[in-house]
């Protein structure tokens, strides 16, 4: 019969040494796997808020000046509008400005309507009709306003019939006025301007229906984006930020967290072919606002925690001519620029 034998303390001692190492060993795999997947988080998160705010900024500032077919270039200077504005005179009367922002923003110069704006970042506001018509499903799931309605209606030089049409001549698009080519209410039922077939009431082709055939009505869309100093209250994490008119108020809205500065130039078409002249920074009067035809976005996106084994010392990021940096702490950062055509007055204008 065989003698059982049990292990020597050498062994033991061996054997746990060997354990030990090892589990040392997974220990330290195991912490730099998850330092490594923190930090492809925090990238990652990166990444997607800036091209997230990009994306939206992009989508928005290219759909500027979308009235409906609307022939606004060809409209007189209005004043330069209130960018905060809410009443009913002031949106009609800015429908021409499309675009309008302010430069390099200081606490004591940002509008009224916003709140938190990070000093030395721009303002970018944007105004249009929404690419949806009111009633249709899914549009404008709130119910309101603003609203917007352009006219399509030139009453004929002659009545078929001999007879008063729906719209008189000289009415409508047939006015004199610009003013009355479109119209803007906070409540849709005051909206009667009409579509093509406007001027005769009788003799109508199939294809046309009945008088009184009221033109398309929509949201009217005013958007100021800005930079905050926080996401939420006292966090620290600078953000995009929408503010946007919902009947007589502001709301506003986070877009992208983590953006920490927005530099704009406007590419400003002085020779009237529909392609930028030269790109500048705000400028301050409503001729050179009508001349926009692109704007070259450039935001500075970070993580919303700092890196352990990063130290930002020495690199700097250069937006529209505007270098920022270095800076001295453990943030990682990435910048993001893209150059975005204004569709609608380029295509107003021949382009």
């Amino acid at each position: 019969m065989l003698k059982q034998r049990g292990m020597s303390l050498i062994e033991l001692m061996v054997a746990m040494a060997i354990g030990l190492i090892i589990s040392a060993a997974m220990t330290a795999i195991f912490v730099t796997s998850t330092k490594m997947k923190h930090e492809i988080d925090r990238m990652g998160e990166q990444i997607e808020n800036g091209r997230i705010a990009m994306d939206w900024l992009s989508t928005d500032i290219g759909l500027a000046g979308f009235w409906q077919g609307l022939e606004y270039t060809g409209m007189s200077d209005p004043a330069l509008p209130d960018i905060c504005a809410t009443d009913v005179a002031a949106l009609k009367a800015a429908v021409p400005i499309y675009i309008q922002g302010i430069d390099n923003v200081t606490a004591g110069t940002a509008p009224a309507c916003l709140s938190d704006v990070k000093s030395g970042t721009d303002i970018v506001a944007v105004r249009r009709a929404s690419t949806c018509i009111e009633g249709d499903s899914g549009c404008n799931p709130d119910g309101i306003g603003p609203y917007f309605q352009a006219s399509n209606c030139t009453p004929p030089a002659e009545k078929s019939d001999g007879t008063a049409g729906v719209v008189p001549l000289g009415e409508e698009l047939g006015s004199p006025n610009t003013a009355d080519w479109y119209a803007v209410a906070t409540a849709t039922p005051s909206l009667a301007l009409h579509k093509r077939d406007c001027g005769n009431t009788t003799a109508h082709p199939p294809d046309f229906p009945t008088p009184p055939n009221y033109a398309d009505v929509r949201r009217y869309i005013a958007r100021i984006y800005f930079i905050a100093n926080n996401d939420r209250p006292g966090d620290g994490l600078p953000s995009l930020k929408m503010a946007e008119l919902h009947g007589t108020a502001w709301t506003i809205s986070t877009i992208a967290s983590g953006i920490e500065q927005m530099q704009l130039e406007y590419g400003q078409d002085t020779g009237g072919d529909t392609t930028a002249d030269s790109y500048v920074t705000a400028p301050a009067t409503v001729p050179a606002w009508r001349q926009m035809v692109s704007v070259k976005i450039h935001l500075l996106s970070r993580n919303s925690s700092p890196s352990p084994d990063y130290k930002n010392t020495s690199k700097t990021y250069v937006l529209g001519g505007t270098t920022f940096g270095p800076f001295t702490d453990q943030i990682r950062r990435h910048e993001f620029s893209s150059l975005v055509g204004i569709r609608n007055p380029i295509g107003l204008r021949g382009g």
